[in-house]
């Protein structure tokens, strides 16, 4: 594989964070919009959507403010920052009757200061000079960012801005916090897969465990230095497909593994990669009755994600691969994400951010299901925008979904609840921290496993939710570590 150039990287960055800032992922795209701008500190379209995906009001405004400074006829960036302004600061207080002779001895200061200040640059610069002060965009909010960082409106030389944000939030949780939620009763069955890790460099790519429930402890399912993401187990939990890491072309593959990660297999090879190329394979899904996996990508030509199922076995692929053995469920102009099988597999629930110039379906971010025999689809949910749902999870019994979503205008996700039978909307289920994601029913159908900020690190943990008592257990608690659950093994 060819290395990227910094603007194909930055570009590839800028793209996948503004697909998963639109399919609700705000922490990925958090992450992603973050490396972008450091790479290039000057691009107005990554500050621009890293607006819309960080945490606080300070961090919005500063990445506006870039924006406006960088492009200071973005008037959309001016208004969303004005807004916040407005909103901070509230009606601003009447101003007091000015003293003339106050005023008088104030301006006389200030051009004794603005005169001495100059003597002091000429003597420090050797006498002046042509050279230009170039605006750089500030990284870190600070009280008096939005006044340093106004673009001089003189083709004289702009104010220089040090760049002092680190994107990784520096909260540590408290103790109390830690302590309150309990670990899961020893009588809790089953193995939680999930990734688990603190790669500075790479957070969403982490080594992949088993967690025994009754105990919690942890077996590391993949082999030393392969890290990834999104696993999912089959029905029989002897082998589970995951996105792994290739560290040495630094891109990713669909990978099937057995437990203990001494036998991987590229799942391309069954269906012959060579011959059918599939870029930004993510996402699997195991079926819970065959050997079929539904994960997302895209081929050459097309600018969206589509789903795709591929049949494996149990014995190595042929030579060459069969390409009968990939299927392709959708092709059109909307980016599909997030596939779940139905209980009997006969069925998928799936993301769609819908682009449909024919107008029959609602352009916007909902749930769809596809019929996996004919492609009929159907949709769960009609809202558009004003709940942007993600990484849904279909019940044992085949009567509900999970789903994380985000309310239109918030800046955190929930763990929400919606009946297959159209009877009720999707409600809230779980609200414990910030970003609450990836939910997963349990096996039995008691349990749901998902994944929380709720520590308030730099990371995430794994926490299980009791539909039954409402008791919210914690299986991990390491606010350092990316930790994150995507299946119970059956």
């Amino acid at each position: 594989m060819s290395q990227q150039s910094p603007n194909s990287q930055i570009e590839d960055l800028i793209r996948d964070g503004i697909a998963k800032a639109r399919a609700g992922d705000k922490a990925t795209a958090r992450e992603l919009l973050q490396k972008a701008v450091q790479l290039d500190e000057y691009n107005e379209r990554a500050w621009f959507w890293l607006a819309s995906v960080v945490e606080t009001d300070e961090e919005r405004r500063t990445c506006l403010h870039n924006v406006v400074l960088i492009n200071p006829n973005n008037t959309r960036a001016q208004e969303m920052l004005d807004r916040l302004d407005e909103t901070s600061s509230g009606e601003p207080p009447p101003k007091a009757p000015i003293n003339p002779r106050k005023a008088l001895i104030g301006a006389i200061i200030a051009l004794v200061i603005i005169f001495v200040a100059c003597i002091i640059f000429l003597v420090s610069s050797g006498g002046g000079g042509d050279k230009e002060a170039k605006a750089t965009p500030s990284i870190t909010p600070t009280a008096s960012a939005t006044a340093s960082a106004t673009p001089n409106p003189t083709a004289t030389a702009t104010a220089t801005l040090e760049p002092t944000w680190t994107p990784t939030p520096t909260v540590s949780p408290t103790v109390d916090l830690a302590a309150s939620m309990p670990t899961p009763p020893p009588d809790m069955q089953g193995r939680i897969v999930m990734r688990s890790g603190n790669e500075a460099l790479d957070r969403e790519n982490q080594p992949i465990f088993f967690v025994n429930l009754a105990d919690l402890s942890r077996v590391r399912a993949s082999a030393n230095n392969v890290r990834g993401r999104n696993p999912s187990v089959s029905p029989d939990s002897t082998r589970y497909v995951f996105i792994q890491y290739l560290s040495g072309t630094q891109d990713i593959a669909l990978t099937v593994s057995n437990l203990t990660g001494s036998e991987t297999r590229t799942v391309s090879q069954y269906w012959g990669g060579a011959s059918i190329i599939v870029f930004g394979q993510d996402m699997p899904a195991w079926s819970p009755v065959a050997p079929q996996i539904a994960f997302i990508g895209k081929e050459s030509g097309n600018r969206s994600t589509d789903l795709y199922i591929v049949t494996i076995g149990d014995t190595p692929p042929v030579e060459g691969g069969n390409p009968e053995l990939l299927r392709r469920l959708t092709s059109d102009d909307s980016a599909e994400s997030w596939p779940s099988w139905s209980p009997d597999g006969s069925r998928i629930i799936y993301v769609a951010d819908v682009i449909d110039d024919t107008l029959a379906r609602p352009n916007g971010i909902d749930l769809y299901i596809i019929n996996v025999s004919d492609g009929t689809i159907s949709p769960v949910t009609s809202d558009v925008n004003a709940l942007v749902e993600t990484q849904p999870d279909w019940s044992p019994d085949g009567a509900r979904v999970v789903f994380s979503g985000t309310v239109a205008g918030a800046n955190t996700s929930d763990i929400y609840i919606v009946p297959l039978d159209g009877l009720a909307p999707p409600s809230v289920l779980v609200d414990l921290g910030p970003h609450d994601t990836q939910p997963r029913w349990s096996p039995d159908g008691r349990y749901i496993v998902f994944n929380s900020d709720y520590l308030g690190g730099i990371g995430t943990d794994v926490y299980i939710y009791d539909l039954e008592t409402q008791t919210t257990y914690a299986v991990t608690n390491d606010p350092r570590s990316q930790d994150e659950a995507n299946d119970w093994a059956r």
